[in-house]
C-alpha cells in the first residue's frame, strides 16, 4: 500500500471510532499509525484495543512493536511477555523479546529467548541465535 492508503485508512477508521469505539477500530487505526510511523500515536490506540479487549495478543504485539519503534525497551517487553501468557508457544514472540533484550544489552537474556525461538522454529531465529553468538 502508498502512504495514502494508509492515509485514507487513518481517516476510516477515525470516523468509524465517532459512532462506535471498540477494540477492532481502535487497532485498525493504530495498524495505519504504524505504516504512517506514528508510533505513539500507534500506541495509544492500542492501548484503548486492549482496554477494551486485553485477551486479544495482537494488540499486545503490536503496542510491544511500536514501543521497541521508539527505543522503549523495558515497555516492549512487558508486552510480549504479555504476549506469551496468552500464546506461549510463539517462537517470533521470543524472538521479537529476545531482540530488545540485546538492544539492551542483556546478552543473557536475548540468548535464552533466541534459543526458545529457535526451538520453536521461528523465522531467522537460528540466524540470529548464530549472529549473536548464543
Amino acid at each position: 500500500m502508498v502512504v495514502q492508503d494508509y492515509k485514507n485508512a487513518f481517516t476510516f477508521y477515525s470516523l468509524a471510532l465517532d459512532t462506535y469505539k471498540n477494540d477492532s477500530s481502535y487497532y485498525g487505526r493504530g495498524i495505519a499509525l504504524v505504516k504512517l510511523k506514528e508510533y505513539k500515536a500507534s500506541i495509544a490506540d492500542f492501548t484503548e484495543a486492549i482496554r477494551l479487549n486485553p485477551e486479544d495478543a495482537s494488540y499486545w504485539k503490536n503496542r510491544g512493536s511500536s514501543k521497541m519503534a521508539i527505543k522503549d525497551y523495558s515497555g516492549a517487553i512487558k508486552d510480549y511477555t504479555q504476549v506469551l501468557r496468552v500464546m506461549p508457544g510463539d517462537g517470533s514472540i521470543y524472538k521479537l523479546r529476545g531482540i530488545v533484550h540485546g538492544m539492551q544489552g542483556d546478552r543473557s537474556k536475548a540468548c535464552s529467548d533466541l534459543k526458545e525461538a529457535e526451538k520453536l522454529k521461528a523465522d531467522d531465529a537460528s540466524q540470529i541465535v548464530k549472529e549473536v553468538g548464543c
